[in-house]
């Protein structure tokens, strides 16, 4: 999973966005196995006591949900609140009957080994944990752990929280394990990092040049735009790219060059037909990506610092008038476009564009997982019921067409009333604005393609019964920003087709833990080389081999025989 950044987008779309700006717990992958086993009979679901109070929609006497908590610098509270006490938990227990414990507060960083420690100590879990670290998942479950809460799902859960989780299979696969359910995935915006090529539109103006579509195009414009040397640099680039961390990252992506010959390098998928998954990085195709990428290093089109720079750094050649290409997802209007580029250059213009096609005629990038974690639930909770109602409601809430969430999560907190109208802007919010959505369990429920399908009615002209969803509308008519976020999304949407997916989701096999490391080292080290002339196109052959001798034979098998045992086809 990529690590990216929680950037500030723009105001006026807040609305759409205060669904999502749960700030994901650490990612690391500690792999050490967890510890103690509990009775084969605490493995069961709990029987629903409390049928009457899950259909009341209260519990009383209230309940208690413990839960572990991982904060960061963009968990802000206000009124004297903490993360145990707040106004998302009073309303918790005032609205469902649900009182949330905290067993601990820690730094998200630090989340797993929190859980591992609880776990090598025997300390009873939390009942509810939310988790980003594939690894330790799969420990919890193989350590006999988490509850199967497949039936439980199937009885208690909304038709709304339904429609969203049964509409792909593929969202359960982290958190399941031969049909059994063992948590609630924890769902990204759809598209929301699938990349764009964005370009210095003042400059094609300038020189009266027309934004490229394909490989041999791309090539004109960046020429042109290298001669002129528009932004008056040292040494003008053809393209910010960072490599560092990666050829599929969130920012200053390079997979569309892979995309643009059928494969992303580091994926496992069915590249171009393959009866089962394989990995990108040894196909015949990357090879000739790396040979593009070696061409376009010579002739100044890629930055000799590339291997060098992350996602970030490597922006800078966008923004400070070296470059005028960069790619990189939709929300990149906000920042670093606006944020960066408008605030050094207050006359530059910029805009997206799909991504190129490659020799093939087809153009492709990484696609971007909506699956991010799950909710993961212990075999000793005795409450599933109320979890599922405080999901349920939830759920209901974030498409609410009236009540207490029509406008918001909490007023004077995400958003104000004003004149009998919600206002979003945190100058208006009284002592500041915060989103009381840090503060739930997961972030509410909502489906991934809501923005999309949003904007795409938008642009019907269709009818929009969300009152928050009215309000970005009427924004869009009057906001520069939420108007280039909603052509934006669009782009994305007509270009979704092309997305290439890594398919294998699943914690590290035996071998990745073995020879993961040796397996990576040897990989980079060939591209690179590759990549900056320093060993012909044909040592491409020689790693291939090397990486199915040195253990990518056998770890192709246990890809795949993992992509089998979560029902993947």
């Amino acid at each position: 999973m990529l690590d990216r950044p929680k950037k500030s987008l723009m105001v006026l779309l807040i609305l759409i966005l205060s669904f999502s700006v749960f700030t994901a717990c650490s990612k690391e992958t500690n792999s050490n196995n967890a510890g103690q086993n509990s009775s084969p009979e605490a493995s069961k679901a709990p029987e629903a006591v409390t049928e009457d109070n899950f259909s009341k929609g209260k519990f009383d006497p209230p309940v208690t949900i413990t839960t572990s908590g991982c904060t960061n610098s963009a968990y802000v509270f206000k009124n004297g609140e903490t993360l145990e006490n707040n106004v998302h938990t009073k309303w918790a227990k005032d609205r469902l009957g649900i009182d949330i414990k905290y067993n601990w507060v820690t730094a998200d960083d630090q989340c797993s080994t929190k859980i591992r420690l609880a776990l090598s100590s025997g300390e009873r879990l939390p009942d509810v944990m939310r988790m980003h670290d594939q690894n330790l998942i799969n420990d919890l479950i193989e350590a006999d752990k988490l509850m199967d809460i497949t039936s439980a799902f199937d009885q208690y859960a909304s038709e709304e929280l339904k429609a969203i989780y049964n509409q792909d299979p593929s969202y359960w696969y982290g958190a399941a394990r031969d049909g059994k359910k063992y948590g609630i995935p924890i769902l990204n915006f759809s598209l929301q990092n699938d990349p764009l090529m964005w370009v210095r539109q003042d400059w094609l103006e300038q020189l009266n040049l027309q934004a490229p579509t394909t490989f041999d195009e791309l090539e004109v414009v960046m020429d042109a735009f290298i001669e002129a040397n528009l932004g008056n640099v040292k040494k003008p680039v053809g393209m910010a790219v960072g490599i560092k961390n990666g050829y599929a990252t969130w920012m200053s992506d390079a997979s569309w060059i892979f995309g643009g010959y059928g494969v992303i390098p580091g994926y496992w998928n069915k590249w171009n037909g393959a009866s089962e998954l394989q990995y990108g990085s040894i196909r015949p195709e990357a090879k000739e990506a790396l040979a593009k990428m070696n061409e376009w290093y010579n002739k100044g089109y890629i930055s000799p610092d590339a291997g060098l720079s992350d996602e970030s750094k490597a922006s800078e050649l966008f923004t400070n008038g070296s470059s005028g290409f960069i790619f990189g997802p939709m929300w990149m209007a906000g920042w670093p476009m606006r944020d960066v580029l408008q605030q050094n250059n207050p006359d530059a213009k910029y805009k997206a564009y799909p991504v190129p096609s490659g020799p093939s005629g087809k153009s492709g990038l990484h696609g971007s997982p909506i699956p991010d974690g799950a909710l993961m639930i212990s075999k000793d909770f005795k409450h599933i019921d109320a979890l599922i109602l405080y999901l349920n409601t939830l759920a209901a809430g974030a498409i609410a067409k009236d009540g207490e969430f029509m406008y918001g999560w909490h007023e004077d907190y995400d958003y104000t009333m004003i004149d009998g109208k919600p206002s979003y802007n945190g100058d208006d919010v009284p002592g500041g604005q915060v989103y009381p959505e840090k503060y739930f369990l997961m972030q509410a429920p909502l489906d991934p393609y809501h923005e999309l399908n949003l904007m795409k009615k938008i642009a019907n002209n269709e009818p929009i019964d969300s009152p928050r969803d009215q309000v970005t509308a009427e924004n869009i008519k009057t906001d520069e920003a939420a108007r280039i976020r909603y052509e934006t999304d669009l782009m994305a949407e007509a270009q979704k087709d092309r997305g290439l997916h890594n398919l294998y989701t699943g914690a590290a096999t035996k071998t990745l833990l073995e020879k993961g490391e040796a397996l990576k080292k040897i990989e980079g080290e060939t591209f690179s080389e590759i990549i900056y002339g320093k060993a012909p196109i044909d040592n491409f052959d020689s790693f291939v081999k090397k990486w199915s001798d040195l253990g990518g034979v056998q770890l192709t098998s246990e890809v795949n025989d993992w992509y089998k045992s979560v029902g993947g086809k």
